[in-house]
């Protein structure tokens, strides 16, 4: 039977969970590692209520036992997809099982009284991209000009007054299925905006970088590093020349850090990883929050303790829960 006061929602293998595990370990903190990628299958809920207790229990195929009522805290680090049992063939009974699936667990987890990191409504809510950028400029960040549209002659007519290689564009969401960088546009790719009308495009104002800044913020810690890819023959997009750029710790001015802040509590967070762009005259330009970006890379290139800093988070909540 495991009593754990931080439940850890992640898959096994997942480097980020291992390594703040590892710290809570060393520390003789209580905590647990979940897969609800198994759940149904071969992972069982039960979860009891009447007037006088409540009751629930996440089993796992190893025998692994988890009151979920005696948890404190839960890191929703990177959740799988449900598995549903192989046996359930038709499409139409496939989709009963998940939904009632998913009522089930997300019900149970969001009646507990625990602190999430992060909370998985404001996480979704944070994802979308025009709701991260109307919440910067809210908190007086400086955001580049934006259009999102699928409509081919707006995106034309922002084109042609940004001007072409002063136009970038990108998707909402990649996947490692479907993974595409931030584009500069070229005048040869002019002719292809009408495939805009298949699905909307973020068409963005070019943001030249003096230096890139990817800031990783728990509660009230901040962990800025720069990285120094220009002029390696990319310079839109840092991850695709990650393995060759410079990358320091730095401080950032005490407003803009202050902004950023005020942007997660706006978003009802306590975790996220934030792109932003120092230009060469000194603006810091917003371009996005991931609330569930990873931050080991950040870590193994600068030295910076943030696994470190995510344990004891963690940590003091539980500790804080625990006493309430």
């Amino acid at each position: 039977m495991t009593d754990g006061v931080i439940l850890v929602i992640s898959a096994p293998g997942d480097r980020h969970a291992e390594a703040v595990l590892a710290h809570l370990q060393h520390a003789h903190v209580a905590a647990q590692l979940v897969d609800i990628g198994s759940y149904p299958y071969t992972m069982s809920l039960t979860s009891a209520i009447d007037d006088k207790m409540w009751s629930c229990l996440l089993a796992t195929s190893d025998g692994t036992v988890v009151r979920l009522t005696d948890c404190r805290v839960i890191w929703c680090r990177r959740p799988r997809a449900y598995t549903i049992d192989p046996r359930i063939q038709q499409p139409r009974h496939k989709l009963f099982a998940l939904r009632e699936s998913s009522e089930a667990l997300m019900g149970t987890l969001s009646s507990l009284d625990v602190l999430w990191v992060n909370d998985p409504f404001s996480e979704w809510a944070a994802e979308q991209k025009i709701y991260q950028l109307r919440t910067a400029r809210a908190v007086g960040l400086t955001i580049p000009r934006t259009l999102v549209t699928n409509e081919p002659q707006r995106a034309r007519a922002f084109i042609d007054e940004l001007g072409v290689h002063r136009s970038v564009y990108k998707c909402f969401s990649a996947t490692p299925e479907d993974w595409r960088e931030t584009r500069i546009m070229r005048s040869d790719e002019l002719e292809l905006l009408d495939n805009v009308r298949y699905a909307p495009v973020i068409f963005q104002e070019y943001v030249q970088a003096g230096v890139d800044l990817r800031v990783t913020i728990i509660g009230d810690k901040t962990f800025a590093a720069a990285i120094h890819s220009q002029g390696l023959g990319y310079d839109v997009d840092y991850r695709m020349t990650l393995g060759r750029a410079q990358v320091e710790p730095t401080e950032l001015p005490s407003s803009v850090n202050r902004r950023l802040h005020a942007l997660m509590d706006r978003m009802n967070l306590v975790y996220g990883a934030i792109d932003l762009r120092r230009t060469p005259d000194g603006v810091y330009v917003f371009l996005e929050i991931n609330p569930n970006g990873e931050f080991l890379f950040i870590e193994e290139f600068t030295g910076q303790p943030i696994a470190a800093g995510v344990a004891q988070f963690l940590t003091a909540c539980a500790g804080e829960r625990s006493r309430a």
